[in-house]
């Protein structure tokens, strides 16, 4: 399985912290995708994605 990992990014709020949404998604052999986690985290931090990935 391959996995696939997305950040969305949200412009909401007054944070100085970017808001994001953390996907994985996994591709079978056969080309279907699979949903596997999302979280809302921070925009490209590390802790974030490392919480997703210990809670999977």
């Amino acid at each position: 399985m391959q996995q696939h990992v997305f950040e969305s990014y949200m412009k909401a709020g007054l944070e100085k912290d970017k808001a994001a949404l953390l996907v994985i998604i996994g591709g079978l052999t056969n080309g279907k995708k699979v949903f596997i986690a999302s979280e809302s985290g921070y925009r490209e931090s590390k802790e974030s994605w490392s919480g997703v990935l210990r809670n999977l």
